[in-house]
């Protein structure tokens, strides 16, 4: 017990003596650390938002279909060469991270670059290049819809021309003023099975016709839901941990070079005397 008190009495005494080598070393580090934090390129991270078409049997509208075309290098050459920016296509693909938000038909975008506003323009112009090649695709769809849609109307007014002739037919073969026959009768029967199919087939082409027109209305194709915006703030290097760290080095190697100091003081103590008892010898 009394071998540790020494032990550490002698220890707290090294730090004492030699606490300005220590104070020297720990300010040279905070200084290397604030010099090197300042001196690195900030790196700033900027992230954007689309949604994706909301219409089916399309590639257009797959979210799996959307990441991998968001993230090839042609479409990052594209992108590079329109906004005139000297960069390859496969180091801007190494910064770039696309992903789809789960259960949703949203893609997140983020980039890391050393500008904040040449990131931001190049996601802008990323999400605004996938929306233009899906321009195509959703015409397509439109004029698909818009020939539905007069077949439909088409079926419409031919129903409703069989149901004025099975009208007219039936009020002939009942209001003629005779007896109605077995062969009228049949007839008649035959006919009314006739109108009720037409009603109920246009009443079916209405109900259609309705949520084809309502699709239309509601049809979208990809669009940007959240712009990219410059960063104010890099995200590397974080100045604050760096310098901490630098701080705590620098105490740590003070301190090893205190006790390596003391250390090489308490060797060379016993080596002097060792050489003088061996010149008087």
């Amino acid at each position: 017990m009394e071998e540790q008190e020494i032990s550490l009495r002698e220890l707290i005494e090294v730090l004492l003596k030699r606490k300005k080598i220590i104070f020297i070393v720990t300010a040279i580090a905070l200084i290397v650390g604030v010099v090197v934090s300042f001196m690195i390129t900030p790196i700033y991270k900027v992230s954007g938002k689309m949604q994706l078409a909301n219409y089916e049997g399309s590639d257009f509208t797959n979210i799996n279909y959307a990441v991998q075309v968001l993230s090839s290098r042609d479409t990052y050459r594209a992108v590079l060469q329109s906004l005139n920016i000297d960069m390859r296509a496969s180091d801007l693909k190494k910064k770039v991270e696309v992903d789809g938000i789960k259960d949703t038909n949203i893609i997140e975008l983020s980039l890391e670059h050393p500008s904040s506003n040449e990131a931001a323009l190049i996601l802008n112009t990323l999400m605004e290049l996938y929306k233009e090649m899906g321009k195509e695709d959703l015409q397509r769809h439109q004029n698909r819809l818009q020939t539905q849609l007069k077949n439909i109307e088409g079926e419409i007014v031919i129903g409703n021309k069989n149901i004025e002739e099975a009208e007219k037919t039936i009020k002939d073969l009942t209001n003629n003023g005779q007896r109605v026959y077995l062969e009228q009768s049949l007839a008649i029967s035959e006919m009314h099975n006739y109108l009720y199919s037409n009603q109920t087939r246009v009443y079916d082409l209405n109900l259609k016709l309705g949520e084809l027109k309502n699709s239309m209305t509601n049809i979208k194709g990809s669009t940007k839901i959240e712009t990219a915006v410059p960063a104010i703030n890099p995200i590397k290097p974080n100045k604050k941990v760096n310098i901490a760290i630098s701080g705590v080095l620098g105490i740590m190697l003070g301190v090893f070079i205190a006790f390596f100091g003391a250390y090489w003081e308490s060797t060379a103590k016993p080596f002097e005397n060792s050489k003088d008892t061996e010149v008087n010898i």
